[in-house]
């Protein structure tokens, strides 16, 4: 190659190289920037229309994107002692992939302003809004109906005249409208005029909300915090919503508070965002519509804070609180249709819960988390979601319990906790299926209500430990239910029907347990231990007991009515199997009365004595005497009744081998001597008494056969009379 064409090709790669970088175009006269001619541009040709490597320097003219679409790597409006601006019309756009210098630092004189309208689109990595702040040099952002889009900050000069317009008179157009998107922080300071615009803050990293009486206010963050540093008001919406796969999104109002200038518009927090509500403040103010999306959180995070009754999606009331309280909206409700999270904590402040009502009202599966509620309310249509009451902790309910959520599939799931009504003044219990159940706090005169037509289910334990001063337990038309799946404790308790339904048992060990209308035995066995009874009122014709299955292994006292009537004691041993009753019946009771009856594994410690085969009887004894509490039924002298006493041969050792129950006697124990009984029907697994006095028939009862006879004098009289 030549030494001349080795020049030229050195010179076009120069050429190429020195095009490939950032140039320098700046504007010689007002006009459209899409002329050539309206530019002076450093390489590769001094007029050309500004591409997207190129630096743009707009002085004292007017530059106007109107016929097309323009691109620049900067645009800089910070030259020049005259006038300058850059009008983006509607319908078209400006993209700067660097920033926007927008500076009033070289104008002379006043009434001087270096302006950008937008109408169309200005997208831009970053921009600055310097006003010389003396006489009137200004620095305009004017919004005319379009967008500015910054993705990075928005550097303000902190004085009257750095100027964001959202235009609202004649010379911008009839419509005052538009949108600022900022994605990093835009500086507090400047004039600023809402009009009819939005500003939006899109970054997603952390971002500083300028102080500025906005219009419409958006934070659309898919991640990072938008947070305020001093208060701002808005005139029309407030909005925190995320864009797709938005993870946690945050406005942080920190101390500081948002509110509506009057009442109007709406608030709402979007899918996936976080509100963060700091200082004494509570939810924003003068909002008419509030939409707090299901899969929103709003998290109260300050210090003495009120906790406004709105229909949250989650709701966190968080922080370390000191002697400040949190206090629950004192009337409404506090809807809750995700997460609870009251994590607060104090040193001697609380939360304070008068009057306030928390209504878990979601769709979805939710918890309920151990709480002190005032009305806790569980509503919604579930499908096939559940509502789980917290495992392992307890919920407090000082006014009404509403558990009113409906399921296609799902249910409620009460495993480990314990929900303790504790109010001083009355409450119902509703029909619910409770774990533990707690019922506590001095009620002075008001009453505890067990909710009247339905059914108290117990997994766990029943506790009623409330004290009354003049009122007192109303169970009219309930039932109890003891469900659990492991043994429980039946409490000594007044019931008004009282269901038996655990196969492992219950037992009744601190007291009587008074059923005044129907006991179920569905299914287990009461155990009573010692002189503790399980006592039924009702009427034995009534009848008090509705078995299924199980029996009361122990004392069980029964109502007699008057007239004829027959009593079925549903007792047993210790096992389901051996179901062992005695059944009484009376002819003529003219006064009504109680009955107390129990059976005893084993034969009578006295049984030697009894005149029965001790080897050839039924191994276990029944006691029919008078009750805990009341007297025996009384009638004309004479009257009797009847024992019918059931035993179950095939029960392993309950009767003694090669027994006949055909040949078996009853005898009766009473104040330590055994008498006979008349004997009625036997059959191979009972046995009946009969003309036992009414009034004196009572003590402990054994069957077996009857003792052997001794012959021996009998046979030497015979052999006697042999010899003669």
């Amino acid at each position: 190659m030549s030494a001349l064409a080795s020049f030229v090709a050195l010179l076009a790669l120069s050429c190429i190289s020195a095009a490939a970088h950032a140039q320098t175009c700046t504007a010689l006269s007002t006009g459209t920037w899409l002329a050539a001619a309206r530019w002076s541009c450093t390489l590769p040709t001094a007029n050309r229309i500004p591409l997207s490597t190129d630096n743009v320097v707009i002085g004292n003219f007017d530059i106007t994107v109107d016929t097309g679409n323009a691109v620049a790597a900067s645009v800089s409006l910070a030259s020049g002692n005259n006038n300058g601006s850059l009008t983006i019309n509607g319908g078209r756009s400006l993209g700067v992939t660097g920033t926007v210098n927008l500076s009033a630092s070289t104008l002379v004189g006043s009434g001087r302003a270096k302006a950008i309208t937008v109408a169309g689109t200005l997208t831009a990595a970053s921009m600055t809004i310097d006003g010389q702040g003396s006489n009137t040099r200004q620095a305009q952002l004017i919004i005319n109906n379009g967008l500015v889009d910054i993705n990075g900050s928005v550097t303000v000069t902190a004085n009257t005249d750095s100027l964001i317009l959202f235009c609202t008179s004649a010379t911008c157009g009839a419509t005052a409208g538009g949108a600022l998107n900022v994605a990093g922080d835009l500086g507090s300071g400047a004039q600023f005029n809402a009009g009819s615009g939005t500003v939006n803050y899109d970054g997603t990293g952390a971002q500083d909300v300028g102080t500025y009486a906005y219009n419409n206010l958006t934070v659309t963050k898919s991640s990072g915090t938008a947070a305020l540093l001093a208060t701002v008001t808005v005139a029309g919406n407030l909005t925190v919503t995320c864009p797709a796969a938005c993870t946690n999104g945050t406005f942080d109002l920190s101390n500081f508070t948002a509110d509506r200038t009057a009442a109007g518009g709406t608030i709402s927090v979007g899918a996936g965002s976080l509100l963060l509500i700091g200082g004494t403040n509570t939810f924003p103010a003068n909002y008419t519509t509030h939409t707090l999306s299901a899969t929103s959180t709003v998290e109260y995070d300050g210090t003495a804070q009120t906790i406004a009754a709105e229909n949250y999606g989650s709701l966190t009331i968080s922080g370390a609180r000191g002697a400040s309280s949190v206090t629950l909206a004192n009337t409404g409700t506090i809807g809750v249709a995700g997460t609870f999270s009251p994590t607060a904590t104090f040193s001697s402040g609380a939360y304070v819960i008068a009057g306030s009502s928390v209504n878990f009202n979601g769709t979805g599966a939710q918890t309920v988390p151990a709480f002190s509620y005032n009305n806790l309310t569980l509503s919604g249509a579930r499908t096939t979601n559940s509502v789980t009451l917290v495992n392992g902790g307890t919920i407090n309910v000082a006014g009404a319990f509403t558990p009113s959520a409906t399921f296609s599939s799902g249910g409620y799931v009460v495993t480990g906790n314990t929900v303790t009504f504790n109010a001083g003044g009355a409450q119902t219990v509703p029909a619910f299926n409770y774990n533990n159940l707690t019922i506590s706090g001095a009620r002075t005169t008001n009453s505890v209500t067990l909710a009247n037509g339905g059914t108290v289910g117990v997994a766990g334990a029943f506790t009623p430990g409330a004290t009354f001063t003049s009122g007192g337990y109303v169970v009219t038309n309930n039932t109890v239910e003891y469900n659990g799946s492991a043994a429980q404790t039946l409490n000594a308790f007044g019931f008004a029907n009282l269901r038996i339904n655990n196969g492992n048992g219950v037992t009744l060990s601190a007291g009587n347990a008074t059923v005044s209308g129907t006991l179920t035995l569905t299914t287990g066995i009461v155990t009573t231990t010692g002189t503790n009874t399980v006592i039924t009122t009702a009427s034995c014709a009534a009848p008090s007991v509705s078995r299924a299955s199980g029996h009361i292994a122990g004392r069980l006292q029964k109502a007699i009515p008057t007239g004829a009537s027959s009593c079925l004691f549903e007792i047993g041993g210790s096992t389901a199997a051996d179901y062992t009753p005695v059944q009484t019946s009376y002819a003529a009771v003219t006064g009504t009365g109680n009955v107390l009856a129990l059976v005893t594994a084993g034969d009578h410690p006295s049984l030697s004595g009894s005149g029965i085969d001790t080897t050839q009887s039924v191994n276990r004894y029944w006691t029919v005497a008078s009750p805990v509490t009341g007297a025996l039924p009384t009638a004309a002298a004479g009257a009797t009744y009847d024992a019918q006493f059931n035993f179950v041969p095939a029960v392993a050792g309950e009767v003694d081998a090669g027994a006949n129950a055909m040949t078996f006697v009853v005898k009766r124990f009473a104040s330590s001597t055994w008498s006979a009984v008349a004997l009625g029907t036997r059959t191979a697994t009972s046995t009946t008494g009969t003309t036992l006095l009414l009034t004196a028939g009572y003590g402990d009862f054994a069957l077996g056969a009857p003792s052997p006879t001794n012959f021996t004098r009998e046979q030497q009289f015979i052999y006697t009379r042999e010899l003669y």
